[in-house]
């Protein structure tokens, strides 16, 4: 079980707060230092994100949640990560360029 840090849950939570209260299709930027827990406040996000609910508690606001990163260090430990807090078969899909294209893999997703 992943317990954050404060700074974690602080962002996490206004994060969520805000995706609640205006909808999707918002940017946002979390700087992090190094050793600060950026994989685990990725991993946190990404499964609420997908748990959430509109203010009326009645529709799901995301049907799914995509986190992509350019580091393969950190694609593995997020990788990990994310799969901590959704253990059952089909929730957590890792694309990789192993054995095709990632395009396809990722709408096979």
């Amino acid at each position: 079980m992943i317990f954050p840090r404060y700074h974690q849950l602080d962002a996490v939570r206004n994060l969520l707060a805000n995706a609640k209260e205006n909808g999707t299709g918002k940017r946002y930027l979390i700087q992090h230092s190094a050793g600060s827990g950026k994989s685990k406040s990725i991993a946190w996000l990404a499964h609420q994100l997908h748990g959430l609910f509109d203010t009326t508690g009645e529709n799901h606001l995301f049907d799914s949640v995509i986190v992509i990163t350019d580091r393969i260090v950190l694609d593995k430990q997020l990788s990990e990560d994310i799969k901590q807090f959704a253990p059952m078969r089909g929730i957590v899909e890792h694309i990789t360029s192993e054995g095709g294209s990632k395009s396809s893999k990722l709408k096979e997703a």
